[in-house]
């Protein structure tokens, strides 16, 4: 939302004529020429002040859900497999998935490791899992090494006012996406449980129209992945490759059909 200062005759002047304030930045900040940026719910009241002129107006930031219609869909990336425990080797960079970025211990809450085979259906076939086995991992996480949240966090994430605020609670956690394989073009949905493939911060790929920038080539390919799948969303698209080309998107949670993937849902944050 961008302010505008206007004289007696309501002519526009200059917006660096004005000086700016907001009384709680933390709910909405105004830069030098007037953009107003929201930032979490509540009340501010702006002020702009032209000499000894000065005029106030109250903005409110309130929670809304974002629909699924508001979001972007991405076309043609490539997604890999991995999984809960799965070992740190040269496929994944060496890096262990027996925690996960937004729980260290990630393994021990699902219930044991989530190996591709042998499965029982769509879950592993030594255990019933205790969270949901249809899951992904996205190269962005909203909290840093110590567990806060991200500077841009606010910016970036589309649902940001909605979402919890609680600086240790993640706000891209658990959240659902669909996911279409390009290769059979079957559709499944699946939970938000981890950071990657590579690098945690490709927001402009994440939550906008950038292509991904994952500079980690997959061995014997000159491919990046863009997106990790889970064993059980890789086998509901009725893919058997570990590396295939896929078409996603975030999806409120009322819209997420019932399935298989809602049979074990994952709430812990």
């Amino acid at each position: 939302m961008l302010a505008v200062v206007q004289d007696a005759a309501g002519r526009p002047l200059d917006s660096l004529v004005a000086r700016w304030h907001s009384s709680d930045e933390r709910v909405a900040r105004v830069t030098a020429r007037g953009l107003v940026t929201a930032d979490r719910p509540g009340t501010a009241t702006l002020t702009a002040s032209v000499g000894a002129v000065r005029t106030q107006a109250t903005v409110t930031v309130r929670r809304e859900p974002v629909t699924s219609s508001l979001l972007l869909e991405h076309r043609d990336v490539v997604a890999t497999v991995f999984w809960v425990g799965e070992g740190a080797d040269a496929s994944n960079e060496y890096i262990s998935n027996a925690m996960s970025a937004f729980d260290e211990q990630w393994q021990a809450h699902y219930g044991g490791v989530d190996a591709p085979s042998p499965r029982r259906g769509h879950r592993p076939a030594a255990f019933t899992p205790k969270e949901n086995p249809f899951y992904f991992a996205l190269p962005y996480t909203d909290l840093d090494e110590e567990g806060k949240r991200k500077a841009n966090a606010m910016h970036v994430v589309p649902w940001a006012a909605s979402a919890p605020l609680n600086p240790w609670e993640s706000m891209v956690k658990n959240r659902w996406i669909r996911v279409t394989a390009r290769s059979t073009g079957v559709s499944c949905y699946a939970q938000w449980e981890d950071a990657g493939p590579g690098i945690y911060d490709d927001f402009q790929y994440v939550f906008g129209s950038a292509a991904p920038s994952n500079p980690f080539v997959l061995s014997g390919t000159n491919l990046s992945s863009a997106i990790d799948l889970s064993p059980a969303t890789r086998d509901c698209l009725e893919v058997r490759d570990g590396v295939f080309r896929v078409d996603w998107r975030f999806v409120a949670d009322a819209d997420v059909p019932l399935g298989p993937w809602k049979e074990i849902v994952t709430t812990r944050r």
